[in-house]
């Protein structure tokens, strides 16, 4: 009998991927974990308490076992079969999954020449690179698992070099010795057998390039020079002496890396995520690094017609690298993938992939002529200079069409954790990139004669009328938003956003029929979903519609799981989980996602919202005083927003501060007059255990709220 093929591949080494019958199934965070733990079990299966000791370790018994169930679900929801097996209290991965970091384990130990290339091949970069802080003790578990396929990656790579040289394939021996550098270039050892296969294959001048590259990086990080056995090396290939095979040490462990460096990518395999680009991506990849800016316009001109989309579209180029040397290219290629994939990830901006614009690497090109070029109306652009132990970053953000800098901003950093160094930097720009293309966004359609807005402009407006909760304002977003669906119906975004009105209109108690805009909100969420059913902002608006509006909470949670994996920096999808599993009196989670949020967008203009958020997350967790803190800060930003003023009042009661409570109170009747304590509690009491939801009732009573 044949070998069953596989029903999915899992790839776990580099950022974690799943498919399907040739399509991507996207995990939520705990799921990818989960699938990695089961892959390197060697088939033995692992203990429901195992599992959930290992992934739910701050939750309770109860709720981690409920994650654990949910997380099952998901994983055979999106895959459409069983790709977890569970036998009573034992959980293992399907039999025919393929997974590349098992086959490396398989591989590693082989001495044949096409094995010992396949292994190297696997090894794209760390296991589950940029999966961590899922709690500690599976960041412990992966630390380690990390470290021994770092081992078993070097070692592959070093005996297939070994192995290709002795039999006279030095390119291949070449590129493989050049990867075991790129995994740690302060392993001396690995620049020595890249130095001798060079020089066995009569490439001296390479070799001896090697030794000063060797040298440099070693003086830089270390203040040591290169030991005698290097320097005895490089002076004989100096003097022309062959480096035969018997210069070779016998094989021997490669010390790990203290830091996994990406292989670089190498130029004419560039390639492109936009089919609209195809063209750019095949031209940018036949460009010669040392083409002048002149040239690779010229290169680029026929696609120079290429029409701006109506939604504000933008290319982020390759960071310079100030420093000397080419030491930072790949930390500085690292920040500009996180900053594209982190941007790509936000519904309203048309990001071009970083295959298109490795091409402009080092060429004399301004905005306008990228831009230009692109057909992009704004550029992102910045710089790195490393000194030491020290790394300063710049940024800088450029309209496209009239050259002007937008916005820029620096960060000068102590060198640490690499990823969390690079999560943190594009976290800072991205946070203000996104807020700066939405208000340059708005004031180029307020200078737009009605009869030219697009429905992108037409959103834009609605929102700048949305967000300060007057009614005179709220009423006119409505129309605008549905020019918007008139202008292009297809366009999921002003459905998403009528969705998020109709809520407000029941949240704020300004609707004469709350069933039917509840339902209303419901349908154009729905609506937004099946026109693009990766669009982050349309699944975080329908995951709090179900869980405010209908209190359909698993419904919600499942949304809200989709919404952050699709879109990772969407921060309005952060803040409106984080009042869901307020709800739920999952305060410690709801905190951590309040802030998260903030941290995204520190400049929204809906940033009244999020602080509200915080505030209810503190109230659900017991912490009132925390909660009067956020709450006072929402209120300073929108007086208007009356969702944050009842947590508020309910908030100063359970301080015994009744005097502030029922003067709010006051206020809030004025802002929304038909609100009871009985049609609060029946329709818009979002807490789902009936403890927490008359707790929040009393507290209203004490301060002045009447039946």
């Amino acid at each position: 009998m044949g070998t069953i093929p596989p029903i999915a591949s899992c790839r776990l080494l580099g950022p974690f991927t799943l498919s399907r019958d040739g399509a991507e199934v996207v995990l939520p965070r705990k799921a990818q974990a989960l699938f990695a733990l089961l892959s390197l079990q060697e088939g033995a299966p692992l203990t429901r308490e195992i599992v959930v000791d290992m992934l739910w370790t701050a939750s309770g018994p109860e709720q981690a076992r409920l994650n654990l169930r949910q997380c099952l679900w998901s994983i055979r929801h999106r895959a459409g079969c069983n790709l977890v097996q569970a036998e009573r209290q034992l959980l293992r991965l399907a039999e025919n999954v393929a997974v590349d970091a098992r086959d490396l384990r398989s591989l590693a130990g082989s001495q044949a020449r096409p094995d010992m290339r396949r292994c190297a091949d696997l090894y794209r970069g760390e296991l589950l690179a940029g999966l961590d802080s899922i709690s500690p003790r599976f960041d412990e578990w992966l630390t380690v698992e990390r470290q021994r396929l770092r081992e078993l990656a070097a070692a592959a790579l070093r005996r297939s070099a070994e192995a290709q040289a002795a039999a006279g394939e030095f390119d291949v021996a070449v590129t493989a010795a050049r990867h075991l550098v790129a995994l740690d270039d302060l392993n001396e050892d690995a620049h020595r057998l890249l130095m001798r296969i060079l020089g066995q294959a009569g490439r001296r001048a390479e070799a001896l390039r090697q030794f000063e590259l060797c040298k440099q990086t070693l003086r830089k990080e270390l203040n040591i020079d290169p030991d005698a056995e290097t320097g005895i090396l490089a002076q004989s290939l100096r003097e022309g002496s062959r480096v035969g095979s018997a210069l070779l040490p016998p094989q021997q462990p490669v010390p790990v890396p203290s830091v996994p460096v990406p292989q670089p990518v190498e130029r004419r395999q560039v390639t492109v995520m936009s089919c609209k680009l195809d063209g750019l991506a095949r031209l940018a990849s036949e460009a010669e690094p040392e083409e002048s800016g002149t040239q690779i316009a010229a290169i680029l001109s026929p696609l120079a017609t290429l029409r701006v989309p109506e939604e504000p579209s933008i290319a982020v180029l390759p960071f310079r690298n100030l420093g000397p040397g080419s030491a930072s290219d790949y930390f500085s290629d690292g920040i500009v993938e996180d900053i594209v994939v982190s941007l790509g990830g936000l519904p309203d901006l048309f990001v071009i992939s970083r295959g298109s614009t490795l091409a402009f690497r080092g060429k004399a090109l301004g905005p306008r002529e990228v831009g230009h070029i692109l057909g992009v109306r704004y550029i992102v652009g910045g710089s790195i200079r490393r000194s030491g132990k020290r790394l300063r970053v710049s940024c800088e953000l450029c309209d496209a069409e009239s050259g002007r800098n937008i916005w820029s901003d620096r960060m000068q950093v102590v060198l640490g954790d690499i990823f969390d160094l690079q999560d943190e930097l594009v976290e800072h720009f991205v946070s203000h990139i996104a807020p700066h293309i939405r208000e340059t966004e708005l004031r180029r359609a307020l200078r737009k004669r009605p009869d030219t807005l697009t429905a992108y402009d037409y959103t834009l407006q609605a929102l700048d009328l949305l967000y300060p909760i007057e009614q005179k304002n709220f009423w006119q977003a409505r129309v605008l938003l549905a020019n918007a669906i008139e202008k292009e119906p297809k366009f999921a975004m002003p459905h998403a956003w009528l969705a998020r009105w109709h809520n407000h209109r029941v949240g704020l108690g300004w609707s004469s029929a709350p069933a039917s805009d509840s339902h209303e909100a419901l349908r154009f969420a729905s609506r937004a979903i099946e026109l693009d059913r990766r669009n982050g902002l349309a699944l975080a608006v329908c995951g709090h519609i179900k869980s405010f509006l209908f209190h359909d909470y698993d419904s919600a949670l499942y949304d809200f799981d989709r919404a952050l994996t699709v879109s990772p920096s969407g921060s309005l999808g952060w803040a409106l989980s984080s009042a869901t599993l307020s709800y739920l009196g999952l305060s410690t989670e709801a905190i951590r996602r309040a802030e998260r949020a903030l941290r995204l967008s520190p400049v929204d203009h809906g940033l009244f919202y999020y602080h509200s958020v915080l505030s209810l997350a503190h109230y659900s967790a017991g912490k009132y005083q925390e909660a009067v803190t956020w709450g006072r800060i929402a209120i300073g930003e929108n007086p208007n927003y009356t969702s944050n003023l009842r947590y508020l009042a309910a908030a100063f009661a359970a301080s015994n501060k009744q005097a502030e409570a029922r003067k709010l109170t006051e206020v809030l009747k004025t802002l929304d007059p038909t609100l009871t304590l009985s049609s609060y509690g029946i329709a818009r009491n979002p807490f789902r255990d009936p403890h927490q939801r008359n707790l929040h009732l009393e507290h209203l009573r004490q301060a002045g709220l009447q039946d």
